[in-house]
């Protein structure tokens, strides 16, 4: 469905650019396209109540992003099953509850997403690792909160940071994990920024291979080029912060 795809990107771009209200009424549009042309229980409609829940989640609306959460943990689980979007949906919960200030709710949300991964080899060998890192953060900020459960949670942190199989980051994740276990603010620090920095690489990277994928007469080299300089910035600036967590 051309239209579908065409309001679902729109919508995407109008949440990145702060206009939650476009993208709140383009993506409902999208939703409504993909089930048309593909009926309800399609991955498509589950893609558009996923961006609804971040587009309500942003907007500080967290009953409607709950409510939205729950159909698509629904959706997906009827779709897949055990599985990466599966635990992506979780995931979501985890990030509404902490964007609401309910980190007791979050973490639940974060060990559910954590199961889903360890319980399928597929979604094990696909684990985000940006997921895991906010499991990591989520486990450790609660053992601050809490004196009495601290070392369980760090312990926790620990074997969560472990999970992902994606090879530099998640030895990366590792690694933060054990410095952070000292709750050491500037650690902590350096530890998000860490996550950032991937997090604007692997989204480079995305960039680029779509701008690579485009006919020869659309693409632009100029685009590529700093898409290519962004890569290697962050690189380097992944390096950096990696040797300042060793």
């Amino acid at each position: 469905d051309a239209l579908g795809h065409s309001l679902y990107a729109e919508a995407a771009l109008a949440m990145k650019t702060g206009d939650l209200a476009r993208a709140d009424r383009t993506v409902q549009e999208a939703r409504l396209n993909f089930g048309a042309a593909y009926g309800s229980q399609h991955w498509w409609v589950a893609e558009a109540i996923e961006l609804q829940a971040e587009v309500a989640k942003r907007a500080g609306r967290f009953d409607d992003a709950r409510r939205l959460n729950t159909q698509l943990i629904g959706l997906r689980e009827a779709i897949f099953g055990p599985s990466r979007p599966l635990a992506r949906a979780f995931a979501q919960a985890a990030e509404i509850e902490q964007a609401a200030g309910r980190p007791d709710t979050a973490l639940a949300a974060w060990r559910r997403m954590s199961s889903t991964v360890t319980g399928d080899r597929r979604a094990c060998v696909d684990a985000d690792t940006n997921d895991f890192a906010g499991y990591v953060l989520a486990a450790l900020r609660q053992g601050r909160a809490d004196p009495a459960q601290e070392q369980a949670l760090a312990d926790e942190a620990f074997r969560a940071a472990q999970t992902p199989r994606g090879g530099a980051t998640a030895q990366a994740i590792a690694q933060m994990s054990l410095r952070l276990a000292a709750t050491t603010p500037e650690l902590s620090q350096l530890a998000r920024d860490l996550q950032d920095a991937y997090q604007r690489m692997d989204q480079a990277r995305e960039d680029l291979a779509q701008e690579m994928s485009k006919s020869i007469d659309t693409r632009s080299a100029v685009a590529e080029g700093n898409l290519k300089r962004r890569i290697v910035e962050d690189s380097a600036t992944i390096e950096k912060l990696d040797q300042r967590l060793k």
